[in-house]
């Protein structure tokens, strides 16, 4: 550690060699060499520098350079920082001769003392090549949000049951009927007047009548209005297989089936030569065909 005489075993007043020997400095730096008039020195194991001076040096307070200094000559080698010896003062130069020692430890933060001398500031490098910075290119990422409508979805395909054809009921008025948008308006020059009109069914190849007095009196079917793939075209076979509890029916047509769950219909089927003709759920004693 710093004291008031020196730093450790680097004391004030050491010559170069005994200075090197105490193993805290190491060699001249600047191309420093023994018969310069200053040497300096790094302190070992820091960042600190400290001065040697070839000349003797007197006891001083505080030196201002190594090559000539005013004194204040005293009988002792060594007068620390603050001591209080009897002296006699006297302006001296630094003789030719004298061994070397060190007059003073450049520690700037612990002792505020002035550098013996200034280091040069290097002078610029003309041929560095001075850098260019690639501005980094932005990106810029754009969420766009867009709300879709989906349109509503189509109501379910209506499907023949025992009462009608999905809203297309049994017994509705002729109005009723045309306000479900099931059947179109009266074929054949049907009037409004006439006991029973012929209708065809919206989005498909069969008909309904409608009677002036009972309403929708009867409506045909084809398979792809059924659930069980029944209708006009396909084979007695498959009709047989699906409704089990035919009945041989009157007239033209050939059998017939309850309605399940509805006493005042039933269903009929034309067949020949082992294919269905026609199909249809009709009221019971409707007045508008056979």
């Amino acid at each position: 550690m710093i004291d008031s005489f020196g730093y450790g075993d680097l004391k004030l007043g050491m010559t170069l060699q005994q200075a090197l020997d105490a193993n805290h400095i190491g060699p001249a730096l600047q191309t420093g060499k023994p018969a310069d008039l200053c040497t300096l020195h790094d302190i070992v194991g820091t960042s600190q520098k400290a001065w040697v001076s070839k000349t003797k040096p007197r006891a001083t307070r505080r030196p201002s350079s190594c090559s000539s200094v005013s004194t204040a000559t005293s009988r002792r080698r060594l007068w620390p920082f603050g001591a209080r010896n009897a002296t006699t003062s006297q302006e001296t130069s630094w003789g030719k001769n004298m061994n070397r020692s060190i007059i003073l430890i450049a520690v700037t933060a612990a002792l505020g003392l002035a550098a013996c001398t200034s280091t040069p500031t290097p002078a610029p490098d003309n041929n560095a090549t001075s850098s260019t910075t690639t501005p980094s290119t932005s990106v810029v990422t754009q969420v766009v949000t867009q709300t879709v409508t989906n349109p509503p979805a189509a109501p379910p395909k209506p499907v023949i049951d025992s009462f009608g054809y999905g809203p297309l009921k049994l017994g509705m008025a002729r109005q009723q009927a045309l306000d479900a948008k099931l059947i179109g308006p009266a074929l054949e020059g049907g009037k409004p007047a006439d006991t029973c009109t012929l209708h065809e069914i919206t989005g498909t190849s069969a008909k309904a009548w409608v009677s002036a007095t009972q309403g929708v009196a009867s409506i045909a079917f084809t398979p792809d209005m059924t659930s069980d793939g029944v209708g006009a075209g396909v084979t007695e076979e498959k009709l047989k297989a699906e409704y089990t509890n035919l009945k041989p029916a009157v007239q033209r047509q050939s059998f017939s089936a309850p309605a399940d769950n509805n006493p005042a219909a039933k269903f009929f089927f034309s067949v020949d030569q082992g294919k269905v003709m026609s199909a249809y759920l009709s009221r019971n004693n409707q007045d508008c065909h056979n």
